[in-house]
């Protein structure tokens, strides 16, 4: 687990259970409804988020809603090694990833 904006983001790969490596993914937050209670978490896919209806590839934005949790698109994130040996995030220009996929 790191924290970025505040939030705890889970750095382990679902496929192979193992922690993330340094490279690119896209960053999701899951976020509860109004009728649920918890808080905000963000989590990395090696993949960008699918609409829950049309399962529309997106970067940005509302994914949908499925047992009141809300997922949203929060763009493209590298995940990086500063110099101390810390695992850190910072954003990727969203130009480019909408090229990739094709939006």
């Amino acid at each position: 687990m790191m924290t970025y904006k505040g939030i705890e983001v889970d750095l382990i790969d679902d496929e192979t259970g193992r922690e993330l490596e340094p490279g690119r993914y896209y960053l999701i937050l899951s976020s509860p409804t109004m009728i649920r209670s918890g808080g905000d978490s963000y989590y990395l896919s090696r993949r960008p988020g699918r609409t829950n209806m049309s399962h529309e590839p997106k970067v940005h934005g509302w994914l949908g809603t499925t047992n009141d949790i809300a997922a949203y698109a929060q763009g493209a994130v590298e995940l990086y090694q500063n110099k101390g040996g810390h695992l850190r995030l910072r954003k990727i220009e969203p130009a480019s990833v909408d090229e990739e996929i094709g939006a």
